[in-house]
Order: C-alpha cells, then sequence, then structure tokens
C-alpha cells in the first residue's frame, strides 16, 4: 500500500508497536539519543514512508537489525521528523522577529520527505511554505541554491518556489541578490514567464485561495480534502 498523501489518512493503533533505531548522520562517542539516534514505532515509519517501508519489512540487513544508518543525513531535520511523525506539527512561528530559521527547516524537510517517499510530509511542507509567504510577505530567494542543489528537474518544490518569485511576490530583485540564483533557477522563471502571464502580481487572498495540490505528491485521482486558511493573517512590518 502506498503511503499517505493526504491529511485525513492516520496510522492504526497497531502500528505503535516494536520500537526501532534510526541512527542520523555521522556517529561520535558523545552521540545522544535525539541528536544522532533516534527510537521510533517501525509501524509509524513504514505507514509514513515508502523508503522505511520498504527498508524495514523486506529482505534488507536493517530488517534483520531493527536499525537504520543514515549517514547522510542531518540529525536537526530528522529530529524535526520525528516531531512531525508523532504530532503532526511543523517548526513554524509566526511570532518571532525572522522567518529564516524557518525556511529552512521547513524547505529541509520537504528535501527529506521526497528522499524518504513520505508524500504526506511533502505536502504539508509545501502548505507551509505557503503560509510562510503569506504571513511574511517574502519568498526564500537565499534559499535558492538550497533547493536547486537537493532537488530534481521536475521537483515540486522547486516549481512552487519559482512560481512565486515570478508571479506571486511583487519583489523587487536586487542587484546584490544575483548571486542566490543558480542558471536552473533562471531558466525556469523564463520559462514561466513566457509560458503565462506574468505582469499581475497576486494578492493575499489569492494566494490563499490557490489549490496547492498542483505542487503537491498524489496518488492518481487523489486530492487533499478542503482546509480552511482562516488561521493565516498577514504579519504587520514593524
Amino acid at each position: 500500500m502506498a503511503p499517505p498523501s493526504t491529511p485525513d489518512k492516520y496510522p492504526p493503533p497497531e502500528a505503535f508497536d516494536k520500537i526501532i533505531t534510526i541512527n542520523v548522520g555521522v556517529k561520535t562517542e558523545d552521540a545522544v539519543e535525539g541528536t544522532n539516534t533516534f527510537k521510533v514505532h517501525k509501524g509509524v515509519l513504514c505507514f509514513y514512508s515508502g523508503y522505511f517501508d520498504a527498508c524495514l519489512n523486506g529482505q534488507f540487513a536493517e530488517a534483520f537489525r531493527g536499525a537504520v544508518d543514515l549517514a547522510e543525513d542531518d540529525p536537526g531535520t530528522f529530529k524535526h521528523f520525528v516531531a512531525w511523525l508523532y504530532t503532526r506539527q511543523l517548526p513554524l512561528n509566526h511570532e518571532a522577529e525572522t522567518g529564516g530559521g524557518q525556511w529552512q527547516s521547513i524547505i529541509r524537510l520537504w528535501v527529506l520527505a521526497d528522499k524518504r517517499e513520505v508524500p504526506l510530509l511533502a505536502n504539508r511542507c509545501i502548505n507551509a511554505l505557503r503560509e510562510l509567504i503569506a504571513v511574511r510577505w517574502e519568498v526564500p530567494i537565499n534559499r535558492l541554491k538550497f533547493v536547486y542543489g537537493n532537488t530534481t528537474p521536475d521537483s515540486p518544490l522547486r516549481r512552487f518556489i519559482i512560481f512565486y518569485i515570478a508571479v506571486a511576490s511583487g519583489l523587487q530583485v536586487k542587484d546584490e541578490q544575483r548571486q542566490n540564483f543558480p542558471a536552473d533557477a533562471l531558466w525556469d522563471m523564463l520559462k514561466l514567464s513566457y509560458n503565462r502571464d506574468t505582469s499581475k502580481y497576486m494578492s493575499f487572498d489569492e494566494i490563499l485561495a490557490m489549490d496547492l495540490c498542483q505542487y503537491h505528491q498524489h496518488e492518481k485521482d487523489v486530492r487533499c480534502p478542503p482546509e480552511s486558511t482562516a488561521h493565516i493573517k498577514r504579519k504587520t512590518k514593524s
């Protein structure tokens, strides 16, 4: 069964069964649980992730060990992932003065979700990015290099961010921001400009009304149920 991509699906009670170990990043002598080593329910992890389902329920060594080593993954991002597995909460704080750390956390979570086949998390990250854009009225131009360095050309995350930069932000790009634009990002923006009218910028209400499923990872003919955006308020610039 494919992992869920819509928020109306939850792991069954029997998913909270065996505890397994996930070792993330390069192990050190002083590594403690919650930094490099995480304990999670196997059933919950496999419910959400196609990668872990195949890894832990197949004939791989990890299935027999009850442990998985992810040497190339970031422990901080994986910590947010584990928190989301049990709470479905993402690291958003609209009371913070700036959104810098939040942009980074959500984008890194999307990359992890894409890599480890967690479509629901990837989709919730897209929604969270839209929320950040609407609340703070900015787009993460300084994260473009990371996005383009860690995604494929057909990535929904690339399409999402380029769309908002090109037609939804109303930004005036400054010369000093030139270094933030990879060549592929400029090409994607050029294609978008030629393929649609980018002369009119979207309003706050239009951004909230957008159908984000076009940037989601869904099975064929599957869409997210309607969700309220009434809680999203534009932050007043101080």
